[in-house]
C-alpha cells in the first residue's frame, strides 16, 4: 500500500506544483524502516498558507494533518484505515488537496 502511495505522489508531483503545492517525499529507505512490520510512506505538502502531512502504512492505514502556517492552528486531522489495494488516491486525497490549495477565509477578506 505504501509503495502504491509513493508511486502515486511521484506521478502527481508536477501537477501539484502547478497548483502551488511543493511536495517533499520522506525517504524511508534505510534499514530501520525496511525491517518495520508495517512500513509507511510519509509526504509533506506545502503551500503559501498551509502545510500538510500524509502518511500511508502498508497495513492500509492513513493519516492526514493540515496546519495553517501563519497561526500554527491545526485545520484538519483525519485518520482512515482498511484502505484496500484497489484504492484510488485521486479520489480519497482530493478533499485534502482542495483544502490546501484554497486561500484561508481571513486572506480572502483582506483582498
Amino acid at each position: 500500500m505504501h509503495n502504491i502511495f509513493r508511486n502515486w505522489i511521484k506521478e502527481k508531483r508536477n501537477e501539484l506544483l502547478k497548483l502551488g503545492v511543493i511536495v517533499e517525499i520522506c525517504d524511508f529507505s534505510n534499514e530501520k524502516y525496511k525491517e518495520s512490520p508495517d512500513p509507511a510512506q510519509r509526504i509533506y505538502l506545502d503551500t503559501d498558507f498551509y502545510t500538510a502531512s500524509i502518511c500511508v502504512w502498508e497495513s492500509g492505514q492513513m493519516d492526514v494533518q493540515i496546519i495553517n502556517i501563519s497561526t500554527g492552528e491545526q485545520i484538519l486531522y483525519d485518520y482512515k484505515d482498511n484502505l484496500g489495494k484497489d484504492i484510488d488516491f485521486n479520489i480519497i486525497l482530493k478533499p485534502y488537496i482542495d483544502k490546501i490549495v484554497e486561500y484561508p477565509k481571513e486572506y480572502k477578506k483582506k483582498f
